[in-house]
């Protein structure tokens, strides 16, 4: 009786710890201002196609990851946990046919809806061009051409360079290396939701540094 006593005493014990411990569990951060590094690309935390996203030290960015996907076919890799609607993304990419962000990432019925931005670099059909396409809507060919198409310089193969979207509301505003003016500037973002994931997309591309900074939201929000 003793013994069924303790061990009743212990289950009640560990349960109310455990409640307590969840209760205490802090909440996803969103304050305006707040950087999120998801440099370490914790694949525990995302989601993506096992088959084409591997992760691993990184030879060009010491002591950093990198995200890799594999060639053949385009895939996406973004954290479940990431609220993003207006705010600033950052990454270093290489590499690929195509290769660039998705933002405001949602799954609607089983389909992926995103808005994107990919750089095409040597060796693609349209090289030195970047591109905004709304995934899960239109066709890529349906935008080739401005404001959604613009010219950029010639970015060879294995080149690592920077990228940062500023996104506003409507607005995504799109710079190349350290430029303080952007090569693309889109005014109506095409999906109606406002927020969403952010993550990388390309035909067998390299990442590192993906930084993600939160704004207040613009007085222009998705329709």
């Amino acid at each position: 009786m003793k013994t069924l006593a303790y061990l009743a005493t212990l289950i009640a014990t560990t349960l109310s710890l455990a409640g307590a411990a969840q209760e205490q569990a802090p909440e996803p951060d969103t304050r305006p201002g707040v950087v999120k590094d998801y440099g370490d690309f914790d694949l525990d935390q995302w989601v993506y196609d096992e088959k084409r996203v591997a992760v691993g030290w990184s030879e060009k960015f010491p002591n950093a990851n990198e995200l890799v996907q594999t060639r053949g076919m385009g895939t996406a890799a973004y954290p479940r946990d990431l609220q993003f609607r207006d705010g600033a993304i950052e990454c270093d990419m290489a590499g690929g046919a195509y290769l660039g962000i998705s933002f405001r990432i949602r799954e609607v019925d089983g389909e992926r809806l995103s808005e994107d931005v990919y750089f095409r670099i040597s060796g693609n059909q349209r090289p030195q061009t970047v591109q905004y396409y709304p995934h899960g809507t239109l066709k890529q060919e349906e935008l080739h051409r401005p404001p959604y198409e613009r010219p950029i310089r010639l970015i060879e193969q294995d080149e690592w360079f920077h990228v940062r979207i500023e996104v506003q509301g409507r607005q995504a505003r799109v710079f190349l290396d350290d430029s303080r003016d952007p090569v693309q500037v889109i005014e109506d973002l095409m999906h109606d939701h406002a927020d969403g994931s952010v993550g990388v997309r390309s035909w067998g591309g390299r990442f590192a540094n993906l930084k993600v900074t939160l704004t207040e939201p613009a007085d222009n929000p998705a329709r």
